[in-house]
């Protein structure tokens, strides 16, 4: 009896000596606000479902899906296929494809990344932005609330609120017919750079103002940049 005592007595130190490494699981990144025809991992996606950092959540072509983390909002549009993230405590998330749309109440609360490119509030102001992933060298990022940063490798630009925009990345070269030469030359054409202040890594050109996003709910998103996960 005396040994069992000690036995039980040691296996209960241990316990409670582990039990808070058994105990700390992995930090929320928020919470789904609504979901139709949606996925998490594998499993049918749904409101009030905690979601955290690492988990992929796709919608099908009549589907769509809003997440809140923190002072963020992240909206997702048909056919849209995202993994989220989780930077040292910033919400963020990377599209595959597809088209998603963040609100922020903060220039620290979300980042969304897209093949090379980094779309995060260009200010601590409100902002609600939508990016849609072309292709891996072609964005289309239309602004309503608030500037939006755009960081491809070393570089940065800031597009302003309140238009459509294309985002090129790395784009051809524009050849343009050379003057008449000899014979030898005929037919031949020169390359002109597009016009790029410095070697920039992508072009953003304007396409069309655009309306507000009314279809996106952020109030919550923008209440407070302190608000809760």
């Amino acid at each position: 009896m005396q040994r069992w005592r000690s036995f039980s007595a040691v296996l209960l130190s241990i316990t409670v000596a582990i039990g808070p490494i058994w105990g700390a699981g992995e930090v929320a990144l928020g919470t789904v606000v609504s979901a139709t025809r949606a996925t998490l991992g594998t499993s049918s996606a749904s409101a009030g479902t905690t979601v955290y950092g690492g988990d992929h959540l796709t919608t099908d072509e009549l589907g769509n899906l809003q997440v809140r983390a923190g002072a963020a909002r992240l909206h997702l549009s048909p056919k849209t296929n995202v993994v989220l993230t989780d930077t040292d405590g910033q919400a963020g998330a990377v599209l595959y494809s597809g088209t998603a749309t963040f609100s922020t109440a903060n220039a620290k609360a979300f980042a969304l990344r897209a093949a090379s490119a980094t779309f995060r509030p260009g200010s601590d102001k409100p902002t609600i932005a939508q990016v849609s992933l072309i292709s891996p060298k072609e964005f289309v990022v239309r602004t309503t609330r608030g500037p939006v940063s755009v960081t491809v490798e070393d570089e940065t630009q800031i597009i302003p609120e309140g238009n459509s925009y294309r985002v090129l990345v790395d784009p051809e070269p524009t050849p343009e017919p050379a003057p008449p030469q000899g014979p030898q030359g005929a037919g031949a054409f020169r390359v002109r750079a597009p016009h790029r202040a410095g070697r920039s890594h992508f072009t953003i050109v304007v396409i069309a103002a655009v309306a507000v996003l009314t279809y996106f709910a952020v109030d919550e998103a923008l209440e407070s940049p302190d608000r809760p996960r």
